[in-house]
């Protein structure tokens, strides 16, 4: 009898053992291993694409995986630095610059002045970045920053990036504009209707519409597309383009020529211009807007 409980009690053991032993195997195969690209370090990602963290900790978390660049991944990174001017006339002008420039204008002001501008002048960092992930896509982000408080023109400004050789993945672009209202917090806007130029389908564009309303610092515009990479040139070139506008655009015009002002602005040459028809309706580009710009170039080894 007593055989036959401990043979019974052994039989339950082993049942339970093995039951175990199954539980575990399954969680264990059905367990994907987790290895995030994002590592959760603000000023690495700070430093690849040019964006003070206190804007980073405005995005999400998904945001923030999305511009996540793994360990020995490469990048290509590149600035200019320009210097809006406004003229006794009225008219402005972009002046290449350089930060050295920037830094000696602002220590010449007074504490009291330092990070601003007046109606004359304003500073701007305009920052591209090619990031050579693994595989057939690559990643282009632009950063356009206004070193210091902009000028009084706060229209409808255009930011865009083109590239040389890859092939733009539809609806991949994406953007935000930030700025810190007077007496607030950092805020944060995204950016919608990018459009890709019908004259050139590597110029991927959209408009950024300026806080008017009030006044506003650390101006902060940023947008990122994906590309596929060319496998013939293994290499690419890209511009990020800023398009500051300083005098108002007969808009019904624009509605006759069948065009958003996002559409009316194309590349031409090493630049960018209006179509021929806009520009045959209000005449040059150069008239409504001062162009900044920023190009890098590298090789792609990640296919």
């Amino acid at each position: 009898m007593k055989k036959t409980i401990k043979r019974a009690i052994s039989t339950m053991l082993a049942v339970c053992i093995l039951t175990n032993l199954c539980v575990l195997s399954s969680f264990a195969i059905g367990r994907k291993p987790v290895d995030p690209p994002w590592d959760g370090d603000l000023k690495r990602l700070s430093e690849i694409y040019q964006i003070p963290v206190k804007v980073l900790n405005t995005l999400t978390p998904e945001e923030l995986e999305e511009m996540a660049v793994a360990p020995g991944v490469s990048y290509s990174g590149h600035t200019e630095y320009v210097k809006f001017i406004e003229n006794t006339d009225g008219e402005v002008i972009a002046v290449p610059g350089t930060f050295e420039e920037y830094q000696a204008e602002q220590a010449s002001l007074s504490p009291m002045d330092a990070g601003h501008t007046n109606t004359e002048s304003g500073w701007m960092q305009v920052y591209i970045v090619i990031i050579d992930d693994p595989g057939k896509i690559a990643r282009i982000s632009a950063t356009f920053t206004w070193l210091s408080e902009k000028s009084r023109f706060r229209m409808t400004d255009v930011i865009g990036i083109s590239f040389q050789n890859g092939t733009y993945v539809t609806g991949s672009a994406t953007g935000y504009y930030t700025y810190n209202p007077e007496g607030g917090n950092n805020k944060r806007i995204t950016l919608s209707g990018f459009e890709r130029d019908d004259n050139d389908f590597r110029f991927i564009k959209t408009s950024v519409n300026t806080r008017t309303d009030v006044n506003c610092s650390d101006e902060l515009m940023f947008m990122r597309i994906k590309i596929y990479k060319d496998t013939g040139t293994k290499a690419e070139a890209a511009r990020a383009t800023y398009a500051y506008q300083k005098i108002n655009i007969d808009l019904s015009v624009l509605a006759s020529v069948g065009v958003s002002v996002v559409g009316a602005i194309t590349t031409k040459g090493s630049g960018i211009a209006f179509l021929p028809a806009v520009e045959k309706a209000v005449g040059v580009l150069g008239k409504y807007y001062d162009v900044a710009k920023s190009d890098v170039s590298t090789s792609l080894s990640n296919f």
